[in-house]
């Protein structure tokens, strides 16, 4: 009861209300995709494969946030302004695709890869929001970016009767 009363004097007093959808956000995200495809073989020897995905992103959002910079938890409970906005978030991306593949023995494959991917955020690190715990101020970013990335891919695979199969594989991504 003690610390229930020291926190209503000394805390619940200080603390604006902005009501019950302060905490809330709307989202709205919408992907589209295609890919196209093309192997060229080399008898069986050999295959090249490339492709193509066209990758459409489309999110709005929105969130409250504070239209001033707060420095500290003072600006919290001196009539900051609380605001909501809609954001947009369109990005149209290539990710291409390429890959070798190389018999040269009957019992052994080779595959080379390169290809793009993306990293898509939390849609939470985008949305703008309020949360105070311990005074606290956490804001999303309605500007942060899609991270693209590139693989690069090689593996062996050895296979036989008596050995079953056995693979080696390497990777490298440059984010």
């Amino acid at each position: 009861d003690a610390l229930s009363l020291w926190r209503q004097l000394n805390y619940d007093e200080y603390a604006p209300d902005y009501g019950s959808d302060i905490n809330s956000y709307n989202l709205s995200e919408s992907v589209f995709a295609g890919y196209i495809m093309h192997d060229l073989n080399f008898g069986q020897s050999a295959k090249f494969i490339t492709g193509i995905r066209i990758e459409s992103e489309k999110n709005d959002f929105s969130g409250y946030y504070f239209p001033n910079n707060i420095t500290g938890p003072a600006g919290l409970y001196n009539g900051t302004p609380l605001q909501t906005n809609t954001y947009h978030y369109n990005k149209t991306t290539l990710l291409p695709n390429f890959q070798m593949l190389l018999r040269p023995a009957d019992f052994l494959n080779l595959r080379l890869a390169a290809y793009k991917t993306l990293i898509r955020p939390d849609y939470n690190a985008r949305v703008p929001k309020y949360f105070s715990a311990g005074g606290n101020l956490t804001m999303g970013n309605p500007e942060l970016k899609n991270a693209d990335v590139w693989n690069y891919e090689f593996q062996t695979q050895f296979y036989g009767d008596g050995i079953g199969q056995f693979s080696i594989n390497a990777f490298y991504k440059d984010i």
